[in-house]
Order: structure tokens, then sequence, then C-alpha cells
């Protein structure tokens, strides 16, 4: 789920929330999972910053890469900028994408073959 308010987040009794930035808190046992929401997120000093913290364990990668009125990332800028959110040892979760049949995640995947970049999530 997407909260930002902690009583709110504690009402669904879950372990972890995420949100679409890197600097918000992990409320006592819920962990905070950030998301790299566009091409502009996955930076190397934001990859710096992720790696620094110590309260998170995984991180979402692209919301709605495949729509231009969301984060609207060609599919050769995320395959690079998957690598740079690679570098964070944290588990990195495959895009979000919308609702085209997977058609972008699929030419992701097989770009990201194709290279043979280790990834850590499943298409």
């Amino acid at each position: 789920m997407c909260l930002t308010d902690s009583n709110r987040v504690k009402l669904f009794q879950t372990g972890w929330y995420y949100g679409w930035s890197f600097n918000r808190p992990s409320f006592g046992p819920l962990q905070y999972v950030p998301m790299t929401w566009g091409k502009g997120a996955a930076i190397d000093d934001n990859a710096r910053y992720l790696i620094e913290r110590n309260d998170i364990d995984h991180l979402l990668s692209f919301n709605e890469p495949d729509n231009s009125s969301q984060s609207n990332v060609p599919v050769d800028t995320a395959v690079a900028r998957y690598k740079t959110m690679l570098k964070t040892g944290l588990r990195l979760f495959s895009p979000a994408c919308t609702q085209d049949q997977g058609i972008w995640c699929w030419q992701m995947a097989n770009r990201i073959h194709e290279q043979n970049t280790k990834s850590t999530c499943s298409y």
C-alpha cells in the first residue's frame, strides 16, 4: 500500500508500506520500501543514499514507465537506470507497468537478458 501517514499505515496491520520517494521513514516495525518512480530517481546519488540507509532492504523500480502521463521511461533508459539501482544491493523489484499486456516489461526483460544484466526480479 502507498500511504504517508503512520497511523493510517498501522490500521492495515501490514509489515511494510511504500511511497514514491526515498526519504520517508520506517514506522517502528513497519518497513518503508522506496520506489524509483521515474528515470530521474534512478541515479548514482540516490543509489548511494539508499546504500547508507540501514532501515530498508527492498526497492521498487519504475512506476508505470510505459505510461506517457506517468513516469514514461524508455526501455533502454530503464535498463541503464535499473543497473544503477542494482548497485544498492537491495532486493530490486520489476517495474509496475500499466495494462499494456506486458509489452514494455517483456521488452525490458529481453534487453536485460541480452546484456546479461544480473536481475533479482522475476518477469
